[in-house]
């Protein structure tokens, strides 16, 4: 798992986040930065957004997939003539 860190300057309200690595002198390289604190806010909602988009995906299959094995292995009637083969 990869450590992040945010940083916000005081002084420019200049945001930058920053993932961990061997390979800086600091132990964190710079991946992105935002002018303002309002624009990493809009980028957080994005992924947050995406995030439960994804969520909300992942259960419309679950459901499908769900549906689609009760009508095969389920408690289907059969009408009469047909034959249990199991």
């Amino acid at each position: 798992m990869n450590r992040f860190k945010l940083d916000i300057s005081r002084k420019t309200g200049f945001a930058t986040l920053w993932m961990a690595t061997d390979e800086s002198p600091c132990g964190y390289a710079p991946l992105i930065g935002w002018s303002n604190i309002h624009s990493l806010k809009e980028f957080a909602e994005m992924l947050l957004d995406m995030y439960r988009h994804s969520l909300r995906e992942s259960e419309r299959v679950k459901k499908t997939s769900d549906c689609i094995l009760q009508d095969v292995f389920g408690d289907n009637k059969f009408s009469e003539g047909d034959k249990n083969v199991y």
